[in-house]
């Protein structure tokens, strides 16, 4: 992060080093720090898709799933086949309760993407919340582990995956998947509704201690 941070003090119209300076701060949970530069990207860059995806995720962990959708509407308008404003699209619909509109876009982009892991994963997770757990469990095959496993910014599916279907064993193992590919949003980690049935989970509590002694240590 201080590479990054000398790097825009001399050239503060970098806006790549600007997007993973923001992503870095998304991933710790520095939701003013990653706004703030996501913003000033896309005054400069309307068309940037990915620091109008991260906003609207940092958006959604704050809560504002109208923002959050607001933007991934705005990428989608732009490119259509964006599979990654796809899934966070998906992710918006499911926390919102909205899950008829999750399956309808999944639905849509099926025929384009049904081989992505990304949209395989988006699927694993609807069903889960729909309560199908044996379809959930075909759907999230090993092929898609293996992807959200290397995948930073969507190991946590894997954590939402398996709480949503009752596993907390599993959940909380891939919990500490997602800490160890540098993923430390505590408070979302507190209030994602997909982790609810392992928040009071003991184990789940020491994976937000140790996370926080990291902080501190910093």
């Amino acid at each position: 992060m201080e590479q990054l941070d000398r790097v825009l003090k001399q050239h503060p119209a970098h806006n790549d080093t600007r997007l993973w300076r923001a992503i870095l701060n998304y991933l710790t949970g520095q939701n003013a720090s990653a706004k703030e530069d996501f913003r000033f990207i896309l005054d400069h860059e309307s068309l940037n898709g990915a620091a109008r995806m991260f906003l609207g995720e940092t958006l959604r962990m704050e809560g504002d799933l109208a923002g959050d959708i607001q933007e991934q509407l705005r990428v989608l308008q732009q490119a259509p086949g964006n599979i990654s404003s796809i899934r966070n699209l998906t992710l918006a619909y499911m926390d919102a309760g909205e899950l008829d509109k999750a399956r309808s876009l999944l639905e849509e982009k099926r025929p384009m993407f049904s081989g992505n892991y990304i949209w395989r994963s988006g699927w694993a997770l609807l069903l889960a919340r729909e309560g199908k757990k044996a379809e959930a469990l075909k759907a999230m095959d090993e092929e898609t582990l293996k992807f959200l496993d290397v995948a930073f910014v969507t190991t946590l599916e894997g954590a939402e995956f398996y709480a949503e279907i009752g596993d907390s064993t599993k959940a909380i193992e891939w919990l500490e998947k997602a800490r160890r590919n540098s993923d430390e949003r505590v408070d979302w980690f507190r209030k994602d509704p997909a982790l609810a049935n392992i928040h009071q989970d003991p184990r789940f509590q020491r994976i937000i201690d140790s996370i926080k002694t990291r902080h501190t240590s910093r």
